[in-house]
């Protein structure tokens, strides 16, 4: 896709954006119908989806991010509907928390493991996202890189390696054995260049789950979704508006102290949410034994049964072309965000968006029989969750169409 061609499909996104959602807002009501909108017809970054109340003085800053599809996405397959499923690319999910007013904790973010393996490395990232009442919250994300011979991630690189060289044999011609050699050729080159960064790829991986998690990005968006839908960020604002001229007075000063002394002096000193204490560093885990969701199996514990079932993914992973987008976003960061389906059937244990509609029905209808079972009583409650969140996914799609 040419560059002229990518920025028209940026801005016909932006062209989308309901009339009089960006811009500032103070009113709660307007504010209030301006989130409504958004949360509708875009793509919402915010701290929260309503606005009840808001401090005198303090406004709400909408803003629209824009997205070079051609350079700033990376495709992880095709949806049920053939078209291509496009991830969001680093830099769109950082312009997107910093008008969101994300902050990262420099004290709290830090590496988990003690480094004695060049070829290890997790990272714990705690950021900070304002409410419009002035309150802080805490998020945290974590991830971590294994390059280590035989572990899920490494063997994951050689297989898609592997899933191009047989796309490429047309004519079938190479062995298993000979297409594992050049696959593991191909990916010794890969690993090299995440080995020289091991600790910022971490850091970097870490932060862009806890962005998708605490604002609920999906991992993959259709190229019709991303020219239909911009993305719309909000974040509080003060501006020391007031009806009161002694009142205006006091807020200029308390905005001249902001720029001198720092937001506390905005709002006083803030008392920061504390996040689970930062666990003591500690070797690498055995090979195979890290984290389960960082290679190209998911392991889902069902809460009804107490049972572990270790889950491959549906499909083949897709063989992502550019390796920068690979590494920074690649697509097992999601696996545990969002709704998932119950972990039994095709889909057991994978993320409800990824599910077709004919899965969502499947399951709709296997969930609502468990809930009609006396038998299965104990599990009513989660079962009725389950079946919340599926039919959610049901009604947000039917809405799209």
């Amino acid at each position: 896709m040419s560059r002229a061609a990518t920025n028209k499909v940026g801005s016909s996104a932006l062209a989308r954006v309901p009339k009089g959602v960006l811009g500032t807002h103070r009113e709660a009501g307007a504010i209030d119908a301006a989130l409504r909108a958004a949360a509708e017809r875009c793509i919402l970054v915010s701290p929260t989806t309503t606005a009840e109340a808001v401090p005198e003085g303090v406004a709400v800053a909408v803003s629209a991010i824009l997205v070079d599809v051609g350079r700033e996405t990376y495709k992880l397959g095709r949806d049920d509907d053939g078209q291509d499923k496009l991830g969001l690319g680093g830099p769109v999910l950082y312009r997107a928390a910093a008008a969101a007013g994300v902050r990262w904790d420099p004290t709290l973010s830090c590496r988990l493991d003690d480094g004695s393996d060049p070829r290890y490395c997790r990272w714990r990232a705690v950021g900070y996202v304002q409410h419009f009442d002035g309150a802080l919250e805490s998020f945290v994300g974590e991830k971590e890189v294994d390059m280590r011979p035989g572990s899920p991630q490494v063997e994951q690189i050689i297989e898609r390696c592997a899933a191009k060289i047989r796309r490429n044999d047309k004519d079938n011609r190479l062995s298993k054995s000979e297409v594992r050699r050049q696959a593991e050729d191909r990916a010794e080159g890969q690993i090299r260049q995440v080995l020289l960064h091991v600790q910022s790829h971490a850091e970097t991986k870490a932060q862009l789950r806890a962005i998708r998690k605490r604002f609920g990005l999906r991992h993959g968006y259709s190229r019709a979704e991303l020219q239909r839908k911009p993305i719309v960020a909000v974040r509080p604002i003060y501006t020391g508006d007031s009806d009161d001229p002694q009142t205006r007075r006091e807020n200029a000063a308390a905005v001249r102290g902001a720029f001198l002394g720092g937001t506390q002096a905005l709002f006083g000193q803030p008392v920061l949410p504390a996040p689970a204490p930062t666990p003591r560093v500690a070797p690498p885990p055995p090979v195979g034994q890290s984290d389960p969701d960082s290679g190209q199996y998911d392991v889902v514990v069902d809460e009804r049964t107490g049972e572990v079932h270790q889950v491959r993914p549906a499909a083949e992973p897709p063989v992502d072309e550019n390796l920068d987008d690979d590494l920074e976003d690649d697509d097992d960061d999601d696996r545990d965000e969002g709704p998932r389906f119950p972990p039994f059937g095709r889909m057991g244990g994978e993320p409800i968006s990824a599910g077709s509609d004919s899965d969502l029905a499947f399951y709709a209808r296997v969930l609502r029989g468990s809930i009609e079972d006396p038998d299965k009583a104990r599990f009513r409650s989660q079962n009725q969750a389950d079946l919340a969140a599926i039919e959610d996914e049901l009604a947000r799609r039917g809405d799209g169409a």
